[in-house]
């Protein structure tokens, strides 16, 4: 669940975007990509010395979405500063010595992906958080140590690409836990309001499978909004007709603050859940139009960190190191990524290379990130690249009370909701 709909939410806020952006540039690699070494240094370990590890970061830095993707290199440096000031890794420290922008264009991601490996002889790839990630072929097929947010579909698939919360993301496929929360809330009739682009209407019909197989009466469903729409009076006498007591979207912000306007300028009593939204600066920028509403999260809620020491980690940390910044899903994104990368190499030992790092990450079945993932739902390598994992889909869920983000449903010390992925039918609630 938690997934899909992140995972659409920052897709579809390219609509518009790539096609604008279709010229290419930056990021001149300096080597034939099926060049097998850098200069006189060999790929396998090209970045790497007796005393350091490079690697470099590529996002949407500038351009129309930059403020969103931007901060993932925050992350791993704040990682990186906390394993570095412990010594590093078999006495090597690790630098993430470049940060490069595609700019939100789909070409120069290419070429910028290129240049990490050909041009600055990177190591890995850490800290990858990107709209459109049409360098993740090239980086697979290169078979380059790659971590990131994924948000993308080219995460699937290759043994060298390891995403923040898995490779593997199933946008249309039915899950238990919104038809639970459906339940839970007492919502009998529910829709669901997407736009119409296919990322954004695959959730849309993610959640219609879900609600038929779980029993909840999908009652409105619109998958036809324009992106970037201002009016949506005719859907809003539609959810009124329908008697619907549950929306949820398939949208950005900008469509679901709509959505929260229109429901309270039509006095309805509607209960929503979006997709998007769980940071601070979203907040304070709509405090009275996202009262009540309700977020799932499939790490541990930022105020649950007591529940997590990897959590407390990362909190500190980044208030030390980023003391300005507004703490968001996607710096979260890349501290995981950064310590999933330092975990292989400590798993890979000293004399590293790139195919030891890979088969070291590909074999932790039951990693949390020091307890930021449920240890009911770990990264399982074995699954996580192709398919959906044996443990159980396990969401925390979020509502915004009195202006604040209050965790819901769970507990103090276990704020995560599971149940298996392909449940006959829903635990009670």
């Amino acid at each position: 669940m938690r997934g899909r709909i992140v995972a659409v939410a920052a897709l579809i806020l390219v609509v518009g975007v790539a096609c604008s952006n279709a010229s290419t540039g930056g990021g001149n690699a300096s080597a034939s990509a099926g060049a097998n070494t850098v200069g006189n240094v060999p790929r396998e370990t090209q970045g790497v010395t007796p005393t350091e590890i490079k690697v470099g970061s590529l996002a949407s830095i500038t351009g129309p979405l930059g403020n969103q993707y931007a901060p993932i290199a925050d992350g791993v440096e704040a990682y990186l500063n906390m394993i570095n000031a412990e010594g590093g890794v078999y006495g090597r420290k690790i630098k993430l010595t470049q940060k490069l922008d595609d700019q939100t264009n789909p070409s120069r991601d290419i070429s910028q992906a290129q240049a990490l490996n050909e041009q600055y002889g990177d190591f890995a790839v850490v800290g990858v958080a990107v709209p459109l990630f049409t360098g993740g072929t090239y980086l697979g097929q290169q078979s380059v140590p790659t971590f990131g947010w994924n948000v993308n579909p080219e995460w699937k698939g290759p043994l060298s690409m390891f995403g923040e919360k898995g490779s593997y993301l199933d946008f249309t496929g039915p899950g238990p836990l919104g038809p639970w929360f459906a339940k839970k809330v007492g919502a009998q009739k529910a829709g669901v309001l997407a736009y119409g682009v296919v990322q954004s209407q695959d959730c849309a019909t993610g959640t219609a499978n879900s609600d038929k197989k779980y029993g909840i009466d999908l009652a409105f469903q619109d998958t036809s909004l324009p992106f970037g729409t201002t009016n949506i009076d005719a859907d809003l006498q539609r959810i009124k007709q329908s008697g619907v007591q549950l929306m949820s979207t398939c949208m950005d912000p900008t469509g679901n603050v709509l959505l929260s306007r229109g429901i309270r300028q039509n006095n309805l009593h509607i209960i929503q859940s979006w997709p998007n939204g769980y940071d601070q600066a979203t907040l304070n920028k709509y405090p009275d139009l996202m009262e009540g509403v309700y977020f799932s999260s499939g790490f541990t809620p930022f105020q649950s960190a007591k529940s997590s020491k990897g959590m407390q980690q990362f909190l500190a940390q980044m208030h030390k190191d980023f003391p300005n910044d507004q703490i968001s899903e996607v710096e979260l994104a890349g501290w995981i990524s950064a310590n999933m990368f330092v975990d292989g190499l400590k798993a890979a030992g000293k004399d590293v290379n790139r195919t030891k790092l890979i088969n070291a990450v590909n074999s932790f079945h039951d990693w949390t990130g020091n307890g930021i993932w449920p240890a009911q739902a770990p990264r399982d390598w074995t699954y996580d690249h192709n398919r959906h994992s044996p443990h159980p889909d396990c969401v925390a869920f979020i509502q915004v009370q009195h202006g604040k983000f209050v965790p819901v449903f769970g507990t103090a010390s276990d704020p995560f909701i599971c149940i298996p992925h392909n449940a006959a039918t829903l635990p009670s609630t």
